[in-house]
């Protein structure tokens, strides 16, 4: 029950997206969703937060945030498509 109540509590300092922010995610990455935007922000708090304390995407340039990102998905074992959808919301929410 602590552990639900500690996802709840990351999750509602993270960011989210402003319309803005989606539009220019659709036009970086054509195709990009919503709701694929949603799911990076929601695997960004389940997957991120069992090892380490969640770090705002404002806190890093999106250059460092890549590296990061690229380094991580390795040692979370994340499939592609998930460490795909991480990456966009995080980098959107940082500008």
């Amino acid at each position: 029950m602590l552990a639900i109540g500690g996802l709840a509590a990351c999750a509602g300092s993270l960011p989210r997206l402003t319309s803005a922010q989606k539009e220019r995610a659709a036009r970086l990455w054509p195709g990009t969703t919503a709701r694929e935007l949603g799911r990076g922000r929601t695997l960004y708090v389940r997957k991120c937060s069992g090892c380490h304390t969640l770090h705002l995407p404002a806190a890093y340039p999106a250059e460092r945030w890549s590296a990061i990102l690229d380094e991580m998905k390795g040692e979370a074992r994340l499939p592609e498509g998930e460490a795909w959808d991480i990456e966009r919301y995080v980098l959107t929410a940082a500008q």
